[in-house]
């Protein structure tokens, strides 16, 4: 286990003593849903850093929106 190893190398032999009242499968659920959570902030920093790069650094990008408003004239008359 990825808990068990990682406690191992921190605190040395000790950590296969080590007793958290917890069975494995708790300590894999938590586990997961730290990395899901940990990995969703990385990727919105990286989505944020994108989104200010395209609108601030990139004054002019344009985005074709005649032609969308041309397309959507034509489906409703």
């Amino acid at each position: 286990m990825n808990i068990e190893v990682r406690l191992a190398e921190l605190i040395g032999p000790v950590a296969g003593r080590l007793r958290i009242a917890r069975s494995r499968n708790d300590q894999v659920a938590v586990d997961f849903r730290l990395w899901v959570r940990d990995t969703t902030q990385k990727i919105a920093q990286a989505l944020k850093g994108l989104i200010e790069h395209c609108l601030f650094k990139q004054n002019n990008m344009s985005i074709p929106l005649c032609q969308v408003l041309r397309i959507y004239n034509r489906h409703n008359p």
